[in-house]
């Protein structure tokens, strides 16, 4: 994981993770951003490669550490 990352991340990117710390499913981060599941998964994605963390798992455990509710 790489915390530098977080520059690359745009505004999009950083709105998604930001829900995924909040613990929404991808089902409701697309209801409420009003974009496909499809458009959720690629910023995800998107958002893996810019942080470089290697799964999923790290990249919500890195959301929730970020931007997560004390």
């Amino acid at each position: 994981m790489n915390e530098a990352g977080l520059r690359y991340l745009n505004d999009r990117e950083k709105a998604v993770l930001k829900l995924v710390a909040q613990g929404w499913s991808n089902k409701q981060i697309a209801a409420g951003l009003r974009v496909s599941m499809k458009t959720v998964e690629y910023r995800l994605r998107c958002s893996r490669r810019k942080l470089n963390c290697e799964n999923r798992r790290v990249l919500d455990w890195f959301a929730h550490m970020r931007w997560g509710a004390a």
